[in-house]
């Protein structure tokens, strides 16, 4: 047209491309603009969607976790417990051995004392005490101390020996 000198026609038509290019171009703008914006959108849901599966996942496995810990804690508990009746059972075997240990200990030295009580009544104290060593230390003293073999006849065997010799001195000494 600008060859046909038609200057105006020409203006008119470049007006009206400039403005439908201009339309084109906001429209294609506006299909970009709201395309960006759903994929924004798109992906906000999606990790709005991921995080709350992750906060599902980490409340789950708290949960797990805190369950673990209270039967652990249980499990400890009961352990102690069985290790506690344990220990008390064998402290008081303990004790009981040992108080029986101390009560046998204590009955054999009351038995020597209530016998050298007897023959004191009797009336023979020294010979009476010698027996309540040979009755304790198995008649060990008896033989070591060569004066009382002497005196008890020259035997030198422990045990019975001197117990018989003494009871003959103290029914002599009754009748």
């Amino acid at each position: 047209m600008v060859q046909q000198h038609q200057y105006n026609e020409a203006d008119k038509i470049k007006k009206l491309a400039d403005r439908l290019e201009a339309k084109e171009r906001q429209r294609s703008q506006q299909g970009h603009t709201t395309a960006v914006s759903r994929k924004q959108d798109k992906l906000k849901l999606q990790h709005q969607a991921e995080l709350q599966a992750l906060r599902a996942r980490i409340a789950t496995k708290r949960t797990r976790h805190e369950k673990q810990r209270v039967e652990d804690g249980r499990r400890l508990v009961q352990r102690n417990r069985n290790l506690l009746v344990v220990l008390v059972g064998k402290q008081n075997a303990e004790a009981t051995a040992a108080f029986n240990g101390i009560r046998r200990e204590l009955e054999r030295i009351v038995a020597g004392a209530a016998a050298a009580a007897v023959a004191h009544a009797a009336g023979d104290g020294e010979e009476v005490e010698a027996e309540g060593e040979e009755g304790k230390e198995g008649g060990r003293n008896r033989d070591r101390n060569p004066m009382r073999r002497e005196e008890e006849g020259g035997g030198g065997g422990g045990g019975g020996g001197g117990r018989a010799a003494a009871a003959e001195k103290a029914k002599g000494s009754w009748s």
